[in-house]
């Protein structure tokens, strides 16, 4: 099976990524260094991140959306393996509009440069350095100072060899799935 992209890694965390191949049907991830499995999409229960009204679910069936196909604005009701060490994010996600109640939400992108994979570490390292900068623009105040929690999709060796150069930028909040955007959030 080919090889494509991505590993998720909570960017305030000093876990370390184990780089992974992306197939077309599977995920794993790296958050905050603790392993969790994940098969998880559907419904869920959470307050309105601007009404604090409580929703008791999708009213939007989520669809199917590959990996390379996420841009910015996408909301995914997958926890990607929320809690994994380390988890390669694979094939088809499950996106709902942002109004609807998600895990994620693709809140930036950047294009790495380059004709040679520079590694895992530079790439991770970039990844960093752009999503962070990204997210105080995005949610109204630095990450540092945030309730937030910001993830990143970035490339592998293998899917870069096949063109792969976005790192998708992600935030979520980690008290639960939220209904409409965090840009703006200010927490």
């Amino acid at each position: 099976m080919a090889t494509h992209r991505a590993t998720l890694i909570r960017a305030g965390a000093a876990a370390v990524a184990v780089g992974g191949a992306m197939a077309l049907t599977a995920c794993s991830t790296s958050v905050d260094g603790t392993a969790v499995a994940s098969d998880s999409g559907g419904v869920f229960a959470t307050p309105d991140t601007t009404t604090g009204a409580r929703p008791t679910s999708t009213t939007v069936e989520p669809e199917e959306v590959d990996v390379f196909d996420l841009k910015v604005g996408t909301c995914l009701v997958d926890d990607l393996g929320l809690g994994d060490e380390s988890v390669t994010v694979q094939g088809g996600q499950q996106t709902v509009p942002c109004s609807e109640p998600h895990t994620f939400e693709v809140y930036a992108e950047h294009t790495m440069s380059g004709s040679v994979f520079p590694g895992e570490d530079e790439t991770v390292d970039e990844a960093s350095v752009e999503c962070s900068d990204a997210f105080g623009s995005f949610v109204g105040i630095s990450y540092d100072d945030s309730t937030l929690d910001l993830f990143y999709l970035y490339p592998t060796e293998d899917s870069w060899e096949d063109g792969d150069r976005i790192v998708s930028c992600l935030i979520t909040d980690p008290a639960g799935p939220t209904s409409g955007s965090l840009r703006g959030a200010a927490r």
